[in-house]
């Protein structure tokens, strides 16, 4: 039985419940959630005008039902609140160590306008667009995670974020692939969910095929190797089309258990850490809604060049640590390589001053030497805007700007 059919107040032992919250010392975590989530149920239950509902509450109401007030219930709860801000933030990139080996530029900027420029990476006490973006409901998770898989590239988690509007590439879905091992984000666009078979099927090809992610002799295992994923209806056990990818590329799917959302809780946290970085980008430049998918691509893109803030925690005390795309590749994508990316990264959608490559200085016919564009997304170190148009009107034609400093980094790795 789901969540959404259970009944509140079925199988509540009110006995055991108020003696295990009365007890001085403290439970299993997980047991103690459950438990809080029954009697809010059940005093729902009470409320409603459902006979067959307050019967089941009543079998089970006992004396000791009284002893469970709220402030015991929000006790509990508060403890919750901190670990749950902890197990986001563990999650999350790490700019400070970064910021050293970026530029002189952002050397100077304050940590305020780092974040801000930066797409909003990392966690920053009193960000108002950061605070904004969340929501102020209270959060419970399920504080024991399982053991840490350290296989870079094995073990993904696979969610789907559907968005309220399409994009500009005439998109609404996005599949969230994310590694367990180095916490590399890989975003996969579809229009429909009927495409989501063929387009996760061509991204794990492609990147199989890239020699940046190759199995090496001490890590011999294939990219996406097992997937963990809810049971979905466009990759369910079921599912002919996915059984037969699986099936060709040696996937092994591990399903959640659909009447307990906590196993599949590592997901879920990517889904929502990239719905919240996309609205922080979004928010900063106060890009058209039909943004959303150059924000979420930014998005990845900026944490996968960041270190995680448990690999911060767990190294030395510089700020520095490996980043995901260099564990995930193994050291061919070198830090040095990250650390060019996010000095030359602009957040999408802000106006810029880009010059005309064919421009001369004796032009006279055309005088100007540079217009304005949109800032769009990155091809490694190539910057790509789009032009805007004299009356105001984004154009699709879009102009690519190499800085000197680029052009000559390109030209020392060739």
């Amino acid at each position: 039985m789901t969540d959404t059919e259970a009944t509140p107040g079925d199988g509540i032992d009110f006995e055991s419940i108020s003696q295990q919250m009365n007890k001085e010392s403290p439970m299993n975590i997980s047991t103690e959630i459950q438990d809080i989530r029954q009697i809010v149920q059940a005093r729902a239950a009470v409320d409603t005008n459902d006979l067959k509902c307050k019967t089941s509450v009543n079998q089970h109401m006992k004396t000791e039902w009284s002893q469970v007030t709220d402030e015991q219930i929000d006790t509990k709860l508060d403890k919750f609140e901190a670990a749950a801000l902890e197990l986001h933030k563990s999650t999350d990139c790490v700019l400070s160590g970064a910021k050293q080996t970026m530029g002189s530029r952002e050397k100077r900027m304050t940590a305020e306008l780092l974040h801000r420029k930066k797409g909003h990476a990392g966690h920053l006490p009193g960000c108002r667009i950061c605070q904004m973006m969340k929501k102020k409901v209270r959060r419970i998770y399920v504080i024991k995670d399982p053991h840490k898989d350290t296989r870079a590239g094995h073990t993904w988690g696979l969610d789907t974020l559907t968005w309220p509007v399409y994009s500009r590439e005439g998109n609404k879905y996005t599949n969230v692939l994310r590694d367990y091992a180095t916490g590399f984000y890989v975003l996969v666009h579809v229009s429909k969910k009927s495409n989501t078979v063929a387009a996760l099927k061509e991204a794990m090809l492609k990147m199989r095929a890239n020699p940046r992610w190759k199995p090496t002799e001490k890590e011999p295992w294939s990219l996406f190797s097992e997937i963990h994923l809810d049971v979905a209806g466009e990759w369910s056990d079921i599912a002919e089309e996915w059984e037969e990818m699986c099936t060709d590329l040696n996937i092994n799917c591990i399903y959640g258990d659909p009447t307990n959302k906590n196993s599949m809780a590592f997901a879920e946290n990517a889904v929502k850490q990239t719905e919240l970085g996309t609205k922080y980008i979004m928010a900063e430049n106060n890009v058209p809604t039909e943004w959303f998918q150059v924000c979420a691509d930014q998005f990845a893109l900026i944490r996968n060049m960041l270190p995680l803030s448990r690999d911060v925690d767990a190294g030395d005390s510089d700020g520095d640590a490996v980043r995901p795309a260099e564990a995930l590749s193994k050291g061919r994508f070198s830090r040095r390589h990250c650390d060019h990316i996010m000095k030359h990264l602009t957040t999408a959608g802000t106006p810029c001053l880009v010059s005309l490559k064919k421009s001369a200085g004796s032009d006279v016919v055309n005088l100007a030497r540079n217009r304005w564009g949109l800032f769009h997304h990155m091809l490694e170190m190539i910057s790509l805007y789009l032009k805007i148009r004299v009356q105001g009107h984004i154009s699709d034609q879009r102009i690519t700007y190499r800085s000197r400093c680029q052009r000559d980094t390109q030209h020392t790795n060739t």
